[in-house]
């Protein structure tokens, strides 16, 4: 009897190409895969909106086995994210920078897990901000998520557009630089855990007063 051989197929697709390890700049149409995540920061002052800072964000290992869990509905005991957590807050932290120099941003790590010095966002707004702690609320929810077309891939609905408003009495005296998405299982106010980071970006420090509000644009590329 003719004996049949198994014949096994292996398909690998790389996300690591997708959501990127580069936090400097990228030219979309040069990128192999297409466009990488970005951040753009902007600043409103006496009613004029003004763009103070652009840069590639990065997602961290945490991020990337969250999203395998989530894609196939899977849960993976080895990981602290849960295949029903989604992206939702936003943190801000003071530990972005190179010790000694608050405007030389320190490259984040894919081994990141948390920001490097959380800031504390709001002391009182149980709405917007959550992660309660003894001094404060660390995370502000996202204010706004939209579905753009890609123009450069067929005018695919690939890009996922995060807009997220720090107001005037948020963040008082402290000095920014680092900002992360962090996944949850929960989005209401008052909301105490547990948060995972998704990704992670520097920059140097800005000096958050009450003049000042600023606007976080963070766009996702699948």
């Amino acid at each position: 009897m003719e004996k049949k051989n198994d014949i096994v197929v292996i398909v690998r697709e790389n996300l690591g190409a997708i959501f990127g390890d580069s936090v400097g700049a990228i030219d979309p149409n040069k990128a192999p895969r297409g466009p990488k995540g970005r951040v753009e920061m902007y600043e409103v002052l006496n009613g004029e909106k003004k763009l103070i800072f652009e840069k590639n964000n990065l997602v961290v290992y945490l991020g990337r086995e969250w999203v395998n869990e989530k894609i196939f509905n899977v849960d993976n005991p080895n990981i602290t994210p849960l295949k029903e957590e989604w992206i939702c807050w936003l943190g801000l932290g003071s530990g972005g920078t190179v010790f000694g120099d608050p405007f030389d941003p320190a490259p984040p790590s894919s081994t990141n897990t948390d920001l490097t010095t959380p800031v504390m966002i709001n002391p009182t707004d149980n709405i917007n901000c959550g992660d309660l702690r003894v001094d404060g609320y660390y995370k502000h929810k996202l204010d706004e998520v939209a579905y753009e077309q890609d123009v450069n891939n067929s005018n695919s609905y690939l890009i996922t557009r995060v807009q997220i408003i720090i107001g005037q009495n948020d963040a008082i005296g402290t000095m920014i630089s680092e900002a992360g998405l962090f996944t949850a299982s929960d989005d209401s106010g008052g909301y105490s855990g547990d948060f995972h980071l998704f990704a992670r970006v520097t920059f140097p420090s800005i000096y958050k007063d009450s003049s000042r509000q600023l606007i976080f644009i963070w766009y996702i590329y699948c």
